[in-house]
């Protein structure tokens, strides 16, 4: 620098400059055309019940790649507003789609099958003299896993998975560790909370009598909706657990100068056995349970409803807050998209998982099915001719993502 007056200066040639470099472009695994209909899906769904936030996830099932995640909570005036990532980012308490969790925990230790009976009763149960119930009065007491289960029964599954470890806590626990339900996914993206899993050993002030009922319907645990997806991915890929990841490749001057491959966190969490059994329960909740919106001619999906009471503490049904899910994969034959659908608090136009998250996964699914798939026979053939109103193109996979 050179002085030329008083607390005036002059820089100088001498004075070395840096000059800007050019940044390191990313490229990511989303696939832009199920982005766009998986975030107008969303905002659709978020109007309708007059939510206050929803997320939605696409993973390619084989190797963990992130197609697409939405995410929309509201603004102070009411407005839909990207404003925080809630799949990675927020944990909560999912309800029944960690019915899948337990009902496999069950399978793995050889307790149940599927015709392993149960009584439902009037759908009203007791642990220790707390009210286990179910969403609404069951049309058969008399059941069986297969229906508890597709019908998505708290007191169905509840009961079994008492008879199955409440003399064994920590096998019961140790089932979710073995599920890889206790670690975080490690996606590139900040924020991502450790899962909140109990242990009876390890949290033993706050494991109590009624902890492996609740734990087995989705509540006294807290899991991020890509942690979830994560499980059913590993379901969808014949045990085998991707990590998920956003970033594909990185460019300096258009020049490839790393590129991220599909990470196996786990290789292989479930028994052959376990794992055909509970393919036949995800795909009867849309044949004939709780999701046969998702049922149709065309392509399979496979999944699980949840519908979670978030202030469970409230006594009158009329003032609960509620959180609507499902998550599942397709096509549930050859599976090559999972996915997962939250709405929270939805306040109009129904709560249930069924009718506020499974229309999303609908149109995402049907998306991915028209654009990504190749035409294959119909599934559910009807004795009839279809009408025009109800063709809809039939694709089967070409091509990855």
């Amino acid at each position: 620098m050179k002085k030329i007056g008083d607390h005036q200066y002059l820089p100088v040639d001498e004075v070395s400059e840096i000059e800007a470099k050019k940044g390191k472009d990313i490229v990511t695994t989303l696939n832009i055309g199920i982005q766009e209909v998986a975030q107008e899906a969303l905002a659709e769904a978020m109007l309708t019940h007059n939510a206050d936030k929803a997320c939605a996830v696409v993973m390619d099932v084989k190797t963990g790649a992130i197609c697409a995640i939405a995410n929309l909570g509201r603004s102070e005036s009411g407005e839909l507003v990207e404003n925080y990532n809630y799949a990675v980012g927020y944990s909560s308490e999912p309800g029944s789609t960690l019915k899948t969790a337990s009902t496999l925990a069950m399978l793995e230790e050889g307790a149940v099958n599927l015709k392993t009976p149960v009584s439902l009763g009037n759908g009203i149960t007791y642990f220790y003299n707390k009210e286990m119930k179910d969403s609404h009065t069951p049309n058969i007491s008399a059941a069986d896993l297969y229906y508890a289960f597709i019908e998505s029964s708290n007191v169905g599954i509840s009961k079994l998975a008492w008879s199955s470890f409440g003399n064994s806590p920590s096998k019961f626990a140790a089932y979710y560790e073995k599920f890889g339900l206790t670690q975080k996914t490690g996606i590139e993206i900040g924020g991502e909370p450790f899962p909140v899993i109990k242990n009876p050993i390890k949290n033993k002030n706050t494991w109590y009598g009624t902890t492996i009922p609740w734990m087995s319907v989705g509540y006294e645990l807290q899991l991020t909706p890509l942690q979830i997806l994560t499980f059913y991915n590993a379901i969808a890929n014949n045990g085998r657990m991707m990590k998920p990841f956003l970033v594909k490749t990185i460019l300096d001057n258009d020049e490839e100068v790393k590129r991220f491959s599909p990470t196996v966190m786990k290789d292989s969490i479930f028994s052959e056995s376990a794992l055909n059994q509970i393919h036949e329960l995800l795909k009867g909740v849309v044949q004939e349970g709780t999701a046969t919106l998702l049922k149709n001619d065309y392509y399979s999906v496979a999944g699980k409803t949840g519908t979670a009471v978030t202030n469970y503490f409230v006594k009158d049904d009329l003032h609960k807050d509620y959180q609507a899910s499902f998550c599942g994969y397709f096509p549930a034959e050859n599976p090559k998209y999972s996915c997962i659908v939250v709405v929270y608090n939805p306040t109009q136009g129904g709560y249930y998982g069924g009718q506020a998250a499974a229309p999303v996964f609908k149109k995402i699914a049907d998306h991915c099915m028209r654009t990504h798939m190749e035409p294959v026979t119909a599934i559910n053939q009807q004795p009839r001719p279809l009408l025009a109103s109800e063709l809809l193109p039939v694709w089967k996979l070409w091509t990855s993502i």
